[in-house]
C-alpha cells in the first residue's frame, strides 16, 4: 500500500533547495536582482577584457594556417569580435539593470558564435575543411563560460540552446551531420551544457543563501532593518527626481510583551509569522515591508499617497481579525496592531519622516491601540 502524496513536504523540500528561484527570476525580489546584475556586468567585463587579447592574438596563426587570399576576410571578422568584448569590458552604465545584464551575456555567447559560424562557412566555402583546427573548439568553449555566471535553469538553458542550434544548423547546413564526429561531438557538448548548468545552479543557490542570510529577519523571512534603510534613501531619492508621493507604515503588535509573558516566547514568535505573512499577502513590489525591530514592522510604499496609504494599513489591521496564530500546544490565539502612517515632505530627511511616522505610531498606542494614526 503507497504511502499518501505529501504535498506539504514536497513544498517544504523545494523551498529549502530554492527550486523556484533557482528555475526562474520570476520570484526574486528588486534587492537580489539588482545584486546578481551587478555580479553578472562584473563577470562579463573580466572576462571580455581576457578574451579580447587573446582573440587577437591569433591573427599571426590565422595568417600563417589558413589561406592568404582569405587572411583579410578572416582578420576583419576576428577585430569584429575584439571590438565587441571590448565593448563589453569598458561597457559601465546600466550596472545593476538585469535586462542589461541579459544583454551583455547575449553579446558575449552570440558574437563569438557568429564569428565561428562566419569562418566556418568560409572555410568550407573555399574547400579547405582542414584548415579549421583550433576554430572547432569554439562551441565548447562558449558552453563552458556560462559556469562563470551564477544563472537559473531557465537562463543557463537558453544561452545553451543558442550554442547549440548555431552548431547544429551549421553541420546540417553543410552537409555533415550525420557522422560519427558529429555525434560524438554533441554527446561531449551535452556533457559540458551539464556540468555547466550545475556549477551556475550552485553558484546561484549560494548567492540566494548569503543574500537572504545578509538582508532577511530569519525568524520572519522579511527583510531586516539594514536593507529596510537603504531601500528608504533609495526610494526617498527616486521620489525627488520624479516628482512622485511616498508614504511609509509603522507596525505595532499591542500587548507583545504580554503575550511572551503570558503565553511564552514560541507563541510570541509564531505570532510574529503570521502577521509577516499578513504583510506579505497585501504588500507588493515596488512596496517593500521588513522587520524594523522586536514587534515593529515597516513598509516603504513608492508612488502611494495619504489616502491609498491610510486605505493599505486598515486593510492590514482589519486583516488581523481575521487571523489566528496557532503555536503548538497552546491554545489559539488572536492580536491586534497599531500603525503610524507618514507620507513624505519637501526637503525632508530619512530621520524626520521616521521621526514623524514613529509620533504617530505612539499616538496610536496611547489612545486605544488597534487603529491607524496618520501624520
Amino acid at each position: 500500500m503507497h504511502a499518501p502524496f505529501n504535498t506539504e513536504r514536497w513544498q517544504a523540500l523545494l523551498r529549502m533547495f530554492n527550486a523556484t528561484d533557482l528555475f526562474s527570476s520570476a520570484g526574486h525580489s528588486s534587492d537580489f536582482r539588482y545584486s546578481r546584475a551587478h555580479y553578472i556586468y562584473a563577470r562579463v567585463r573580466v572576462l571580455s577584457l581576457i578574451l579580447a587579447p587573446l582573440t587577437l592574438l591569433w591573427l599571426p596563426l590565422d595568417y600563417f594556417l589558413l589561406p592568404r587570399e582569405n587572411f583579410p576576410l578572416f582578420a576583419s571578422l576576428r577585430l569584429t569580435t575584439v571590438a565587441a568584448l571590448l565593448f563589453l569590458g569598458f561597457w559601465t552604465t546600466h550596472a545593476y539593470s538585469l535586462l542589461h545584464a541579459y544583454l551583455r551575456l547575449g553579446i558575449l555567447i552570440i558574437v563569438p558564435s557568429l564569428f565561428y559560424l562566419a569562418v566556418m562557412l568560409a572555410l568550407y566555402a573555399e574547400h579547405t575543411p582542414g584548415s579549421i583546427t583550433g576554430y572547432e573548439h569554439f562551441p565548447f568553449l562558449l558552453i563552458t563560460v556560462g559556469a562563470i555566471f551564477p544563472l537559473t535553469l531557465l537562463e543557463g538553458a537558453s544561452a545553451v540552446a543558442i550554442v547549440l542550434f548555431i552548431f547544429i544548423a551549421l553541420k546540417a547546413y553543410l552537409g555533415v551531420f550525420f557522422t560519427a564526429q558529429m555525434f560524438d561531438n554533441l554527446w561531449l557538448m551535452s556533457m559540458l551544457a551539464g556540468i555547466a548548468l550545475w556549477t551556475e545552479l550552485a553558484q546561484l543557490h549560494i548567492l540566494l543563501g548569503l543574500y537572504r542570510q545578509a538582508t532577511r529577519d530569519p525568524l520572519t523571512g522579511l527583510f531586516n532593518r539594514r536593507i529596510l534603510m537603504t531601500r528608504l534613501q533609495q526610494a526617498l531619492e527616486q521620489t525627488r527626481r520624479e516628482h512622485r508621493p511616498l508614504c511609509v507604515l509603522l507596525f505595532d503588535l499591542d500587548k507583545f510583551k504580554r503575550i511572551n509573558d503570558t503565553y511564552g516566547h514560541l507563541s510570541g514568535d509564531v505570532i510574529l509569522q503570521t502577521f509577516a505573512s499578513i504583510l506579505e499577502e497585501h504588500i507588493c513590489e515596488p512596496c517593500m515591508v521588513g522587520r524594523y525591530g522586536g514587534e515593529e514592522f515597516l513598509a516603504i510604499l513608492p508612488n502611494t499617497g495619504k489616502v491609498a496609504a491610510i486605505a493599505l494599513a486598515e486593510n492590514i489591521r482589519q486583516a488581523c481579525y481575521a487571523a489566528s496564530a496557532c503555536p503548538p500546544e497552546r491554545e489559539v490565539l488572536h492580536f491586534t496592531v497599531s500603525v503610524g502612517a507618514a507620507e513624505l515632505r519637501q526637503d525632508e530627511n530619512i530621520e524626520g519622516l521616521l521621526n514623524r511616522v514613529d509620533e504617530r505610531l505612539y499616538f496610536a498606542k496611547e489612545t486605544g491601540r488597534d487603529r491607524v494614526v496618520f501624520a
